[in-house]
């Protein structure tokens, strides 16, 4: 995918990058005196291509996996569809898509005492933070009526997951139409129960379901 936006890219750039799409206008950009480099761009639009897609749809397992396990928060949330909402953030904190991000290191500093370069790459387990006794009570419990806090399932700050709010309007319609079209949703007991597993891309591959 890498190469295939790179050589998009570079035809762009040798083009001009007159038009209006949106890796011409990337490469116009400018911030603080600097502009993209054709490496920039790439690894740009190479994360914005996925952006709510494969990602929406793990999570939407797992989301389902969760609430399926708990026969009295179904009736619940199809009763108050408001709460769906909390349903997915607390999904997402709870079983991340993704259980690390990679980040490198804007200066030197120091990580719990431990000492990290500039430029240098930190591996951040997201599934621990978002378990951490001090920032959640009672972390390991799944509860949608936590007080509101936000995990780094998304990632954080300026590296936010720009696809997000598009995913979490998708699984939010999934859900309403679930509870809508299926009366008396319930895991299969004759089928093996969902399993939410692996690292990066994370859910549920199967979710069996009677109604």
């Amino acid at each position: 995918l890498y190469d295939a936006v790179m050589a998009v890219v570079k035809k762009k750039r040798a083009e001009g990058a007159e038009g209006d799409d949106l890796i011409s206008r990337l490469m116009r950009a400018e911030y603080e005196g600097q502009m993209l480099d054709d490496h920039q761009v790439t690894t740009f639009v190479r994360s914005l291509l996925p952006a709510a897609g494969e990602t929406t749809t793990r999570t939407f397992s797992s989301v389902l996996t969760l609430l399926l396990e708990r026969p009295e928060l179904v009736e619940r949330v199809r009763n108050d569809r408001s709460l769906i909402p909390k349903l997915i953030d607390e999904a997402v904190r709870f079983e991340p898509m993704a259980t690390f991000k990679v980040r490198q290191v804007a200066k030197d500093t120091e990580i719990g005492g431990v000492p990290v370069k500039k430029d240098d790459l930190v591996q951040m387990m997201v599934i621990s933070a978002n378990r951490d006794e001090d920032a959640f009570e009672n972390p390991d419990v799944f509860d949608i009526d936590r007080k509101i806090k936000p995990s780094f399932g998304v990632g954080f700050g300026a590296h936010m997951c720009i696809g997000q709010f598009v995913a979490k309007v998708e699984i939010q319609c999934a859900i309403n139409a679930i509870l809508d079209l299926f009366p008396n949703i319930r895991l299969d007991p004759s089928k093996p129960a969902p399993k939410i597993q692996g690292a990066q891309l994370r859910g549920a591959k199967e979710v069996h379901v009677i109604w």
